[in-house]
């Protein structure tokens, strides 16, 4: 029989009895990080593959979608897989992600095709499948920001005490990036008398320091506010917003791995009352 589809031979992509299709995803959740009227509930995911068996004949095999309520999306990497399995030896001639994924933004679901017998060992296809945009089969996207942009996300700590040692405020999940972190950080000092020294850090995951703020001096009541953006870092006593004349240091220009993070601490310890407050925004790509 003549091959049905003529990128039979330009394919390289085989199965032979018993595989299977296999759906690797990792996905941050949408109804986490979108603001409230971009908030996604209704996205499906799924996957496709058409094969032609070196008999002639045609197969399928499909992953049905499962509904977002169904699915991991901690950004975690998940697996779906076909109950069928191939019947034979065959080309893979045409493969893509299925489902619904609209509102879904670029950079916030990881999605990989593969296909094998028990477990998927062989890659076909994988990249971010988002909004209009399905993995489809030879496609091979990296993750991160080398491939266009993220999704924005709230990053944000309410009211909190900082304690002796200090305090992270955030830190970048297992599994993400983060870049162009903008926002601003309070600290409070209380009323007990003495003067801080407050330390505002960037840390990698060994909590090694890096990017260090000139270290301001807030006494009874006052206030101090970091303003970060791309580029840096500015600093005010007791002013809000800061002044261009305030004290500036950058902030890291490169992306932030998964596990650094921003720390705030009073190194001269004067009460563990004070608080500080982070509300900020920043680019995430899931990149597991």
């Amino acid at each position: 029989m003549a091959p049905l589809f003529s990128n039979r031979f330009g394919s390289p992509h085989r199965v032979v009895k018993g595989d299977r299709l296999y759906l690797l995803f990792a996905g941050a959740d949408p109804a986490a990080f979108s603001p409230a009227a971009y908030v996604v509930t209704t996205m499906t995911l799924g996957a496709f593959a058409l094969i032609e068996y070196d008999d002639g004949s045609i197969g399928e095999l499909g992953i049905a979608t499962v509904a977002q309520a169904s699915l991991t999306l901690d950004r975690s990497v998940q697996t779906l897989n076909s109950k069928d399995q191939a019947r034979g030896s065959g080309t893979i001639v045409d493969a893509l992600v299925t489902g619904n994924q609209a509102g879904i933004p670029r950079g916030a679901l990881c999605t990989v095709l593969a296909v094998g017998a028990g477990t998927p060992q062989r890659v076909i296809g994988k990249g971010y499948t988002y909004n209009t945009h399905p993995v489809v089969m030879d496609e091979m996207g990296e993750w991160g920001p080398g491939g266009g942009n993220g999704y924005v996300r709230r990053v944000n700590l309410a009211s909190t005490a900082v304690p002796a040692g200090g305090l992270v405020l955030a830190a970048v999940p297992t599994n993400a990036i983060w870049k162009d972190l903008t926002g601003s950080v309070r600290f409070l000092a209380t009323a007990t008398v003495g003067t801080r020294n407050v330390v505002f850090r960037f840390r990698d995951a060994n909590g090694a320091q890096f990017m260090h703020n000139p270290i301001p001096t807030p006494i009874v009541n006052q206030s101090y506010r970091f303003t970060i953006g791309p580029g840096e870092v500015r600093g005010s006593v007791g002013l809000e917003p800061a002044s261009s004349t305030d004290p500036q240091v950058p902030i890291p220009g490169i992306p932030l791995a998964e596990l650094y993070d921003l720390f705030i601490d009073d190194t001269a310890d004067i009460d563990v009352a004070d608080t500080a407050v982070l509300e900020a925004q920043a680019m995430e790509w899931v990149s597991p």
